[in-house]
């Protein structure tokens, strides 16, 4: 397919799914509320009430449909545990803005000293930080806790995906699931299991880690977890592909502006949700569904690596002189300029991106040779000069042809392979390692399959 027919194709496809997923609210004004927890003593803006910080949030991630009902049945009891996590961030980012006034030192990007929120890769000193989390997540499954955040994710498609809102609300919605947890939220490096010979050998795949990367996740810490679509299943390597750092460095963190890395503005290499669909459709199963996502955790250790890479675009925007917080672009499609009212959610506000929720969170930089983190789990190739996974020590308990049999029953069973719970995630590229068998075929996967034509990276 010729570049310029590719780039057609993909903007039908993201018209198509806009349309899909339209909505008659515009929350990007309520970007600038949520995110501006603000200090008088440091903007000259008051400081946001925590009534009216917890309702503006929680407006901006769970909305009303035209009747002014919660879209997602959310009882008074959930509504209220969700506004108990924005009063913790609002009192934790006000507390940390008043002692940096009281003591006049400047606050310095990423340093682990300044917040809790210190993010580390999941295999950082051997899946330490790692283990913490996935004990919490269990804690707060068991509750019922998690399923309310997961919940979040899936009344919220239409303001979280396919549109340049993308990057701000997943940091939004990874402070929350933070805030719950009480432990920072470690980020899948999936580059270190894309520059392995088969990734499905990673280590990840394990039950230290994430269990199961083929059929229902009977092992590790996230072991029988139920989903609306019934128990929680993966099948990786369907298809799409981890991101790879060469393509993120040379392409993503090459661009100079928010619009040249987000849907629908950005070429299909550098733009940054692009990337991310891949990995979704990658790992495949209850991950690999829009709405359904965030029922498997590695969603939120996925976006904490997605958040890092915006981190690291942002700084690098710093150092050309260009300030984030006004990286608005200057063209915008008909009804996506910032001050315009519109029906799709995906918009940019500039006063959203704010530093002082980035300054909440600090991130380890992602593995370099020779050392890779420090982890037995990740070593440097010597002859690439690359970070690479090791390989799962033993293999999976149940043969792999057997463990997709099982899957695909499981996506037939609770009819999400008909599309029951909303279409997949649409992947840009495939691997040509892949087995291009996903459990829900995103569209333009069939329409390839039709016309007899093959997108893939190596």
């Amino acid at each position: 397919m010729s570049g310029w027919l590719f780039l057609v194709t993909l903007s039908l496809l993201a018209l198509n799914t806009v349309a899909w997923i339209q909505e008659s609210l515009d929350r990007s004004n309520d970007f600038e509320e949520c995110y501006g927890v603000h200090a008088s003593n440091i903007s000259g803006k008051q400081h946001l009430a925590g009534n009216s910080f917890e309702k503006r949030c929680t407006d901006l991630l769970i909305p009303f449909d035209s009747s002014r009902e919660r879209i997602g049945n959310f009882t008074a009891k959930e509504i209220n545990y969700i506004q108990s996590i924005f009063r913790k961030i609002n009192s934790e980012n006000y507390k940390i803005q008043r002692n940096r006034v009281r003591r006049q030192v400047p606050l310095v990007p990423n340093n682990p000293n300044n917040v809790w929120r210190y993010r580390q890769e999941v295999r950082t000193n051997n899946g330490y930080h790692f283990n913490l989390y996935a004990t919490r997540v269990r804690e707060l499954k068991a509750t019922g806790q998690y399923d309310i955040i997961a919940n979040i994710n899936r009344v919220s498609v239409s303001k979280a995906y396919v549109g340049i809102n993308f990057l701000p609300w997943h940091r939004l919605i990874l402070l929350v699931l933070e805030t719950a947890l009480g432990v920072p939220i470690p980020y899948y490096d999936s580059s270190l299991d894309h520059e392995m010979e088969d990734p499905t050998n990673s280590c990840v795949w394990e039950p230290r880690y994430f269990g199961e990367g083929i059929g229902p996740v009977l092992q590790g810490r996230f072991a029988n977890f139920i989903t609306p679509a019934g128990p929680l299943f993966r099948k990786i390597n369907a298809g799409g592909v981890l991101i790879s750092r060469p393509m993120i460095i040379r392409h993503v963190w090459s661009q100079r502006y928010l619009t040249e890395i987000s849907t629908p503005t950005a070429r299909y290499k550098s733009n940054l949700e692009g990337q991310s669909n891949n990995v979704h459709y990658w790992i495949n199963g209850i991950i690999s569904n829009l709405a359904l996502s965030a029922y498997d955790p590695i969603f939120f250790c996925h976006y904490a690596f997605i958040d890092y890479i915006w981190d690291i675009f942002r700084t690098v925007q710093s150092s050309k002189g260009i300030n984030s917080e006004t990286d608005t672009g200057k063209k915008y499609p008909p009804g996506q300029n910032p001050s315009d009212s519109s029906d799709l959610n995906g918009l940019l506000n500039s006063e959203g991106y704010s530093f002082k929720t980035s300054n909440l969170v600090s991130y380890r930089r992602w593995a370099q040779c020779p050392s890779c983190d420090i982890s037995d789990d990740v070593y440097c190739d010597k002859v690439r000069w690359v970070c690479v996974s090791r390989q799962k020590p033993i293999p999976s308990a149940i043969p792999q042809q057997i463990a997709i049999h099982q899957t695909d029953r499981l996506a037939s069973i609770s009819a999400l392979k008909d599309g029951k719970f909303g279409p997949p995630f649409t992947p840009f590229a495939n691997d040509s390692r892949t087995r291009g068998d996903a459990v829900q075929a995103s569209q333009m996967e069939k329409d390839m399959v039709k016309k007899n034509q093959k997108f893939r990276v190596s």
